[in-house]
């Protein structure tokens, strides 16, 4: 009697995580809601200047740019989440996480951000909070 053996291969295939630059509403300058990797601006980049923004850095993807805003104008807020390891936010100038509105900044799992100088909170009324 003859047996038949059945064999089944499963194989998985994983897509790499592709760096991103993903914004959302009130970012300045903005345009598509997937910036290009690297995304470099030529000036100030500004995240909840009026309103509500935030900007994502992800899996690999890095931003340039002179000084940077989070939360600028009193009742606006802006958030940015650096996360993964070679995902980099570089202002070559400042960094401002609550000038008169409320910024957050969140930086974990191997993202890095450099600036040649700070604030938290800068104005009266203002909220900084960075992680």
């Amino acid at each position: 009697m003859r047996r038949l053996a059945l064999v089944l291969v499963v194989v998985t295939c994983v897509a790499p995580a592709w760096a991103t630059v993903i914004t959302t509403g009130d970012v300045n300058p903005g345009g598509a809601a997937t910036q290009p990797d690297p995304w470099s601006v030529g000036g100030k980049l500004y995240v909840g200047q009026q309103g509500s923004g935030t900007l994502n850095v992800e899996a690999g993807g890095v931003v340039t740019n002179a000084d940077g805003f989070l939360g600028y104008i009193s009742g606006s807020t802006g958030m940015a989440t650096i996360t993964g390891t070679g995902s980099r936010w570089n202002n070559s100038g400042l960094l401002s996480i609550g000038s008169t509105g409320s910024g957050t900044l969140n930086v974990d799992a191997g993202g890095v951000v450099t600036n040649a100088g700070g604030f938290l909170g800068y104005n009266s009324g203002s909220t900084g909070m960075a992680t």
